[in-house]
């Protein structure tokens, strides 16, 4: 994700007064922007209700002030942004600035300005957008990240799992407090970290067990906390109520809940150790995943590591032996290799392998290891069903994977539809989530939804909702896979009688004329780009020449002889092939683009005319004298062209008939070559080049 150092916030500061108070506390920071694009600066002010909170803004602007009522919502414009008020408490309000809807400096649409015809179809895509990279499905509760840095959450929030400072749930995304430099936020069961640039990491919400990293065992923490003394971490994953850190040196550190010995510090430490312990006999790391009491790691060449609670053979070493220092993850015929990432749920452990298969080991109650049964394995076994993946992901008991085409599969339980196939059936093989096609990502809930981010920054959820976790600002559960509000694209089209626009940027021209295609991101920054749509557009093809011949394209529609006109989709490339008749030959094409032989090229931006030229198949005749007598003889054709003497060749179209003629005649010994002959003339047809002969005897002295 970039960092903050492309984005100058430190251009623009607010008038006087208007600096962010952090809960009535006394640190200020100024809230800045930078003018003519969107600002992820989030200005949060908590303060009394008063009616005289927006003193200093641009009176012309803000409106009447911000009303006292609890609960409310209003709009408020400073210069020419959207200030808008959350309530929150008992009495008092946040106050965050968002941007304004017009074109932020680095998002632009893809083609610019480009030219359709009617029915044809054209693909948009938005650069620059601010749109979620990576989504993490919680306990109650989903968490997603955003490319400037910062992140959001939705559902429950009981103990701060928002980290906005509140203990208030929400059907939509709230953005976490105080996160500028985040590369990816992870959600635990009930609480949530957050990898930062510097390879530093913040957690807030639940802290009983330690797994906020704080040093502290205190309840909640309403906002992020810095994890104590970590630092050079490249990843981040988040478990029951555990998390660890992957370093760059393939080194691994974790915090929390250490019961189980899940830290692998070769200890076990109740309620847990609140602050980042080296895991022992971990070097070479490449990837790692935090189940609910056990931790994995990919290490160098593609082996697994597991330690932790092994009940239900979830470290996958064959045995159900609990291990606070890292296990080899064995299948049985020794070890598991090949691996290429790595994820831990509930009780069980799957892997995705270098060839795109899926292994899964550790409780099978739901059928989540994916085999077809609902037995415990102890060592991993294959996926039924599961070729081309790219990404895995495991809940409490089940599992996701999204495969190379962009669908994805699930398997496990189901009873809340976290599967996302429309039923709420258990299912112990994989099935296909539905209306899912450009997935890029996947997140199994610790409990029972499930969430997908798709290529252009959408996230879309199944399963539970009593508490909002899916998003969709609503709390009723769904099956199917539902939009999460406030994430991807929006796309709109000024003229929808010239061109529609749907939800992913593909647009359809209906009738001639121009339309503006605007996309929105969830910052309210926008880019705009004028389609043109076009009556589809003449090709006309013209035979000309003394011989025949035919002419077809690519795309098909011109089959020349009869038909010999068709209309193109403004931008469509054709390509026609002339094909001579018998007897002909093909000699030239005339309003081509491109000429390649017997190929011509055309782009259709305007009607166009190409004309095809055939000429009759012609061979040559060449007339040889022989003999003694051959300086003192000569040969003529009938039909003329041949006077030899000084002209003995020409070219003749095919199947004439050419008679040759030798004088003297009575020096005339005999012919070669010809189809027939009488005395002193000789008859050929000319189906191929021709060689004849006269041979003329010497005068006599």
């Amino acid at each position: 994700m970039p960092s903050t150092s492309g984005r100058d916030r430190a251009s623009t500061t607010t008038p006087a007064g208007a600096s962010c108070f952090a809960g009535g506390g006394s640190r200020r920071r100024s809230l800045r922007y930078r003018p003519g694009t969107t600002s992820r600066w989030t200005c949060r002010l908590w303060t009394s209700c008063s009616p005289t909170a927006t003193a200093g803004w641009p009176a012309a602007t803000h409106g009447d002030g911000l009303k006292r009522t609890q609960g409310e919502t209003r709009m408020h414009r400073i210069d020419g942004r959207r200030l808008t008020r959350f309530m929150a408490g008992l009495c008092g309000f946040w106050l965050g600035l968002a941007g304004t809807g017009a074109s932020a400096a680095g998002m632009t649409l893809t083609p610019a300005n480009p030219t359709v015809s009617t029915g044809q179809t054209q693909q948009f895509t938005a650069s620059g957008a601010i749109t979620p990279t990576a989504v993490s499905a919680g306990g109650e509760y989903t968490c997603v990240t955003l490319p400037d840095g910062t992140g959001q959450g939705t559902g429950r929030n009981q103990v701060g799992q928002h980290g906005n400072g509140t203990v208030t749930d929400s059907s939509v995304l709230d953005p976490v407090s105080g996160l500028t430099t985040a590369s990816h936020v992870s959600a635990g069961d009930e609480f949530a970290c957050a990898l930062l640039g510097g390879g530093t990491a913040r957690c807030w919400g639940l802290g009983e067990s330690g797994q906020r990293g704080d040093r502290s065992f205190s309840t909640f923490a309403l906002a992020p906390i810095d994890v104590t003394g970590l630092s050079g971490a490249t990843a981040l994953a988040t478990g029951y109520g555990h998390a660890c850190a992957l370093l760059g040196d393939g080194t691994m550190r974790c915090w929390g809940e250490d019961r189980e010995g899940q830290l692998g510090n070769g200890t076990t430490a109740s309620p847990g150790i609140a602050e980042p312990v080296v895991v022992v006999g971990i070097s070479g790391a490449t990837t790692i995943a935090t189940g609910a009491y056990h931790t994995c790691a990919v290490v160098s060449g593609g082996t697994v590591k597991c330690w932790g609670r092994n009940g239900q053979g979830q470290l996958g070493d064959g045995t159900l032996t609990r291990s606070s220092t890292p296990v080899q993850v064995e299948t049985g015929f020794g070890a598991l290799s090949g691996v290429t990432a790595v994820t831990a749920g509930g009780a069980h452990t799957c892997a995705l392998l270098a060839d795109g298969t899926v292994r899964c080991w550790g409780e099978n109650s739901e059928g989540q290891l994916g085999d077809g049964s609902t037995f415990s394995k102890p060592n991993g076994i294959w996926v039924t069903g599961i070729t081309g993946a790219v990404a895995i992901s495991a809940g409490w008991e089940h599992t996701c994977a999204v495969l190379a085409d962009g669908t994805v599969r699930c398997w496990g339980a189901n009873a809340s539809g976290q599967l996302g196939d429309g039923t709420t059936n258990r299912a112990s093989t994989s099935v296909q989530v539905r209306g899912i096609t450009d997935a890029v990502g996947v997140t199994a809930g610790w409990w029972h939804h499930s969430c997908f981010l798709l290529a252009d920054g959408t996230v879309k959820c199944s399963g539970t909702n009593d508490w909002g976790q899916l998003g969709n600002g609503t709390t009723t559960g769904s099956s199917v896979p539902v939009t999460m509000s406030g994430t991807g694209v929006t796309w709109t089209s000024s003229n929808p009688a010239v061109a529609t626009v749907d939800a992913r940027g593909h647009a359809v021209g209906v009738s001639a004329g121009t339309t503006t295609i605007t996309a929105t991101d969830t910052a309210g920054a926008s880019a705009s780009t004028t389609l043109t749509v076009r009556d589809p557009v003449p090709l006309s093809v013209v035979r000309a020449g003394a011989g025949a011949g035919s002419v077809s394209s690519n795309p098909a529609g011109i089959s020349c002889g009869t038909d010999c006109s068709k209309p193109y989709n403004v931008g469509t490339s054709v390509t026609l092939t002339a094909t001579p008749a018998a007897g002909s030959i093909f000699a030239s094409w005339n309003g081509c683009d491109t000429v390649t032989g017997t190929t011509c090229t055309v782009t259709m931006n305007a009607a166009k005319v190409v004309t095809a030229s055939f000429d009759v198949q012609r061979f040559v005749l060449t007339v040889t004298k022989a003999g003694m007598g051959r300086d003192n003889g000569s040969v003529t054709s009938s039909p003329a062209g041949i006077s030899c003497g000084t002209d003995c060749s020409e070219a003749y179209t095919i199947g004439t008939v050419v008679t040759l003629t030798a004088a003297p005649d009575v020096l005339v010994t005999g012919w070669s070559g010809c189809d027939t002959v009488s005395g002193a003339t000789c008859t050929v047809t000319m189906g191929s080049a021709r060689s004849v002969t006269a041979s003329f005897v010497g005068m006599p002295f």
